[in-house]
């Protein structure tokens, strides 16, 4: 499916001399944590760098799980958000994952043109928005794709002009508290136009908190589970047997840069993506000193969060409903656990039960898990982990404070996975649970004698 975005062509690099290669620890599939300079990125080469003892070392993209700098990036946008020409910024988020944290500066019906510091002016087709947002809003804006589905179950949703049936709305959260739902038909450097059904309203940008389209609200399945049902290129479900990798670019502002053959250039010290045949139609280079993180889709490695549950259980406390949240702990905050905050994971209240179909597709469950920060001092549950209905692991009165694992568990060949929270000593009082920098290891395809991605002549 075509990429969403459309990138104007940005060297960052400096005029003059080639800057020092990052310094980077890598995760690997195969448990090995390595630290070595950059030396080259590409889809061809894998992830290329020279140790400490100087020795050349070549890791296969779909081996690879993330990348980071040893050290804290440079450069304006590592630390905080600036102010640009045109106000403050906000984050756009696309359906495939990628998103930049900028400023509307121009729009039309079709796209929207974003400045951002580093990347200059980029340009975002309308329909490829999944939300917009303050940067660290994260919580309200899993609240809002909550109040989005709720009210499109009372309500109905918008008639859809092309078929005449009800379709998902947009909602538009504001400063002042309130929710207006209905369909967005215009954004502008200035203010959003959204028609209510009884007439087109004019919201200026300084009024918005944050924003769902349509799509994005839909994808909130019964369970709660942010993300299901979305597009195949971010969400899909265990062991759907995507080979092709994809390499993400995290920036220190929050932005994020996905492409299949994103390379690395020692000459100059930047990454650049270069513009794909029928796939990629924006181009970019963006300096080395700005990336905070380099991860891989499409690997051995899949994250936890990143996987639909084709099962849940969830219980209730005291007759209110707690479903599990991905990316988030179960109450829509950040998954906290033992004072560590956590990027990826899923957060559930005891007592919960998610399913996951492996289909013999993968090797290996690994993930860290404990009570959410979030949870008081009651909070006490069991866990268990079952493969095809028998228990590879169990702990007990697990409790706050208390962040355990990582556990690594056997599931070749298996056919489901379930991973399982009970109440323990004190009830569900409190049982806000997280399972956190979990994922699953994919088995090398039948007849493979090389990992996935390798570069030619890897051995």
């Amino acid at each position: 499916m075509q990429r969403v975005w459309d990138m104007l062509i940005v060297i960052l690099a400096a005029a003059s001399g080639a800057a020092d290669p990052p310094r980077l620890a890598l995760r690997t599939v195969d448990r090995a944590d390595l630290v070595g300079e950059l030396l080259a990125l590409s889809a061809n080469e894998g992830m290329v760098i020279r140790d400490d003892t100087g020795e050349r070392i070549v890791v296969p993209l779909g081996e690879l799980i993330e990348a980071r700098p040893t050290s804290s990036p440079g450069g304006p946008d590592a630390g905080g958000r600036e102010r640009s020409p045109a106000g403050w910024p906000r984050v756009f988020a696309m359906h495939d994952g990628q998103r930049v944290v900028g400023t509307i500066v121009d729009a039309d019906a079709e796209q929207v043109t974003i400045y951002h510091p580093q990347l200059g002016r980029v340009r975002v087709r309308v329909e490829g928005l999944a939300w917009i947002g303050r940067p660290g809003g994260g919580a309200g804006r899993t609240r809002l794709l909550r109040e989005c589905q709720e009210a499109e179950k009372t309500a109905g949703g918008q008639l859809d002009a092309d078929t005449g049936r009800p379709g998902p709305s947009d909602c538009v959260a504001l400063l002042n508290g309130d929710v207006v739902r209905g369909r967005i038909v215009g954004l502008g450097a200035e203010h959003v136009l959204i028609d209510d059904r009884a007439r087109e309203l004019k919201v200026a940008w300084d009024k918005v908190a944050r924003i769902a389209f349509g799509a994005a609200a839909a994808m909130e399945t019964q369970s709660g589970a942010r993300g299901c049902g979305g597009s195949a290129s971010t969400t899909r479900p265990a062991g759907s047997g995507r080979w092709t990798t994809e390499t993400v670019l995290e920036l220190g502002d929050g932005s994020r840069l996905i492409g299949a053959d994103i390379r690395y250039r020692a000459g100059d010290g930047t990454f650049c993506c270069p513009a794909g045949e029928g796939t990629i139609r924006w181009r970019v280079a963006v300096a080395a000193d700005r990336v905070t993180r380099i991860a891989v889709r499409g690997g051995r490695w899949e994250w936890l969060s990143e996987v639909c549950p084709v099962e849940i259980t969830s219980g209730s406390m005291f007759g209110l409903d707690f479903p599990p949240l991905r990316g988030r702990n179960v109450l829509g905050g950040a998954l906290s656990v033992n004072g560590r905050t956590c990027e990826r994971g899923v957060g559930v209240h005891a007592s919960c039960g998610l399913t996951y179909a492996l289909d013999g597709a993968y090797e290996r469950f690994v993930s860290q898990f404990g009570i959410d920060d979030d949870s008081g001092e009651w909070a006490d549950v069991d866990v268990r982990v079952e493969v095809d209905g028998r228990t590879r692991f169990s702990a007990e009165h697990v409790r706050r404070g208390d962040e355990r694992g990582a556990i690594d568990v056997d599931v070749t060949g298996a056919r489901r996975l379930e991973l399982i929270v009970t109440a323990g000593a004190n009830g569900d009082v409190q049982d806000r649970f997280d399972w956190v920098d979990g994922g699953l290891v994919r088995a090398l395809p039948s007849g493979r004698t090389q990992p996935l991605g390798a570069p030619p002549g890897h051995r």
